[in-house]
């Protein structure tokens, strides 16, 4: 194979066979660990899923206030004295210092003190929270002052920073001390199954509390229109000096701390200090393709940055915040109230179906006749408060879509915070309306760039038999039809910035599509499967009611345990070409979805392999039994990616693949019962019509080993 250019690493192939953690509804409090990931917006998601499952958590404080002490497991130990103010050295390495930010604009402020690593484990995790290729990677933690005032006077605040493993996205925990022997960490009361969790990360030295103190509340209102809406504390990798059992460089999570660089933003609040987030450009091995390379350029003339804010205290303590309306954020605690009353209705329902799935099969066994209970539906997630607009609350005699939110959206169509606008003035701008008392604009020129990119975007670039599979029959709308519903938006946020907000009537074609989730149990069991995070579905088979239940058989064959629709318009879209016979059978052979996942940005991969056409079939063929996908597996995903690889006709492709802990951060799915093995692996490619100067580094591949219940699932990148 001398056409593949780069050489594989030998022994590279990781096994995996973990257990997973528990599965945790997703909260938008608890975000899958955000390091500045970029987004190529011009690309669409396809991934075939063979099963997946994986959360990850931040520790959050709510506002002041009272606790109510909860232990979750005590001890009396006493613990020594920790040692802040000293560089963390150790076989991985020097932790850098944490370089503070400028905080002289904080007058009003209930702490003392800024961060400073602390050289010693205060062991507040589980040891094997942070489990690498068989390397434990230890938590970093650092002390973020002293309070001042209130009941928690005295009490010093320690972060705890975890690195992300198969299993978790890792992230930052927030506690109080005052005796280095119990330490609080703040409840996180939105979902009932989040203590699971808790219980799995914390060691017994840890006692969760509701209403700790903090300068970072959970919203913060700005004026009449714009209110800001709490996230996560923002981490990222520092490279160590330690190598895995396969010779690889392990990285180790640290806090951000570029705040230093990023422009500064009137706060008005006296105990914090606000920061516009940064831009950051990709970088690419080899050759970009075009609509990538177009992507940067519009970014590049128009964008300034997105309108996330970094919220820091006199510490230096940052917390990544959204911007958001008072409306969209006053809806979104009735609504995660409803969805924890809902769930409890659904526990309850779950106990029933339970008890009545048992007496069937006594039935079934004895010869009786019998019904099939049918499984309870999933009550319907929550997504972040995201600033958004409907049609409805724009006063306008203009036409305009039915709904506006990020103004492109990236890869998989991930849903996130929108556009600042630069190089745009106010007189090239035309007010169409109001919402509120707020001025709406849109941009004179028909011709203008911007809207030239969001046509391209969003209609041109769709197939023309994959638009109306995604867009239920409706055809292309020409430039000027597209242009003239005023698909772009432009509104002024609290600091005066130009704000742009992009219809999504219109769907991407692929998204996350094709997953097809393998499920293999040692016996016929009854298997739940549902998506944690956000993701508006364009396909389906079986079809998806907040979740899939299904009887799953050893053989991988599965039943479907609701309601069956074998008239489903989706059997006619490619791929589906089995689903009318598997549907009339009720015998599955996977579970099938396509979507925009709304939450996620897509990971970017620096490492791989550039792979001439005529090497194409052997290689992917010999990866992917190197991982260990079975023959059949192999022999989907191949008939299905080779086609569209191929259609490119590009002499060369750049070859890569997201793996479990990637794709547990992208796409959180929980399944029930716990797989014993998980693993998760996803095509990411691109055409080129040239090697490459410049070659990536050849990519470490995990390895598939089968115990017990296990998943498999594979995707990819569609183009």
């Amino acid at each position: 194979m001398d056409e593949i250019i780069a050489n594989d690493v030998q022994n590279g192939l990781e096994k995996e066979t973990t257990q997973p953690t528990i599965p945790l509804q997703k909260s938008q409090e608890i975000t899958p660990q955000l390091r500045y990931r970029k987004t190529r917006p011009a690309l669409q998601l396809l991934l075939i899923l063979v099963a997946l499952c994986g959360l990850v958590t931040f520790g959050y404080f709510k506002n002041q206030g009272s606790p109510t002490k909860q232990p979750l497991l005590t001890s009396e130990t006493p613990q020594p004295q920790n040692k802040e103010g000293q560089a963390e050295s150790s076989e991985f390495g020097t932790v850098p210092e944490f370089q503070v930010p400028d905080t002289s604009t904080i007058t009003d402020s209930s702490l003392t003190g800024t961060i400073k690593l602390i050289s010693q484990d205060l062991q507040l995790f589980k040891e094997d929270v942070s489990e690498i290729n068989g390397t434990i990677v230890p938590p970093v933690y650092y002390e973020a002052g002293t309070f001042t005032t209130g009941e928690y006077q005295g009490y010093r605040r320690i972060i705890g920073v975890i690195t992300a493993n198969t299993f978790s996205g890792g992230g930052a925990y927030v506690f109080l001390t005052k005796d280095d022997q119990k330490y609080f960490v703040q409840k996180l009361p939105e979902f009932p199954t989040v203590s699971h969790l808790d219980e799995n990360l914390f060691s017994d030295k840890v006692i969760l509390a509701d209403n700790l103190p903090t300068e970072h509340p959970i919203s913060i209102p700005l004026d009449d229109h714009f209110v800001l809406y709490r996230q996560e504390i923002p981490t990222r990798p520092f490279v160590t000096q330690v190598n895995d059992k396969f010779n690889q460089t392990i990285g180790r999570n640290v806090l951000e701390d570029t705040y230093p660089d990023l422009a500064r933003l009137n706060s008005p609040v006296k105990s914090v200090a606000f920061f516009a987030q940064g831009s950051q450009k990709p970088n690419y091995v080899g050759e970009i393709p075009p609509e990538v390379q177009r992507a940067e350029e519009m970014r590049e003339a128009y964008f300034q940055t997105s309108t996330a804010v970094f919220v820091t205290d006199s510490t230096g303590l940052t917390y990544q915040y959204d911007l958001s309306t008072p409306k969209i954020v006053a809806d979104y605690y009735p609504a995660l109230e409803k969805f924890e009353q809902e769930y409890e209705v659904y526990q309850a329902a779950q106990e029933k179906y339970q008890s009545a799935a048992e007496a069937y099969e006594k039935k079934i066994t004895q010869g009786l006749p019998a019904e099939r209970p049918i499984y309870p539906d999933y009550p319907e997630s929550v997504g972040s408060p995201y600033l958004s607009f409907a049609k409805g609350e724009i006063t306008s005699s203009e036409p305009l879509m039915n709904s506006y939110k990020s103004s492109f959206p990236g890869t998989c169509g991930t849903e996130g915070n929108t556009d600042v606008l630069k190089n745009v003035k106010q007189e090239e701008l035309k007010q169409i309306g109001t919402i509120g008392n707020q001025p709406v604009w849109v941009l004179a020129d028909s011709q203008h760039p911007l809207l030239k990119y969001a046509y391209e975007t969003k209609i041109t670039n769709t197939s023309e038999e994959g638009f109306p599979a995604v867009n239920k029959g409706a055809t292309k709308p020409s430039y000027e039809a597209y242009i003239a519903q005023n698909p772009l938006l432009i509104i002024q946020d609290y600091w005066g910035r130009f704000v742009t907000l992009g219809e999504w009537d219109y769907l991407l074609e692929g998204g996350c599509g094709k997953p097809v989730v393998y499920l293999y149990p040692e016996t016929d069991t009854n298997v739940s499967v549902r998506f944690t995070g956000q993701v508006d579905l364009t396909t389906d088979i079986p079809d998806y009611h907040g979740s899939w239940n299904v009887l799953a058989h050893p053989n991988g064959i599965l039943e479907n345990l609701q309601s069956n629709n074998c008239a489903d318009p989706d059997f006619a879209k490619f791929g589906s070409e089995y689903a009318q016979e598997a549907c009339r059978a009720n015998a599955y052979p996977y579970l099938f979805w396509a979507g925009n996942v709304l939450d996620q940005a897509y990971p970017q991969i620096d490492e791989g392999w550039i792979v001439s056409s005529s090497e194409l079939d052997v290689f992917l063929t010999t990866k992917l039994a190197e991982v260990g996908l079975n023959a059949q597996e192999s022999t989907d995903m191949l008939s299905y990616w080779l086609p569209k690889m191929r259609s490119e006709q590009a002499d060369y492709y750049r070859v890569a693949f997201l793996q479990t802990a990637e794709m547990n951060a992208l796409a959180p799915m929980e399944i029930l019962p716990q797989p014993q093995t998980l693993f998760r692996i996803f095509l990411d490619w691109e055409p080129l019509q040239q090697k490459p100067e410049v070659l990536p580094q050849p990519q470490r591949l995990n390895t598939l080993q089968r115990q017990g219940f296990t998943v498999v699932e594979w995707g990819g990148l569609n183009r």
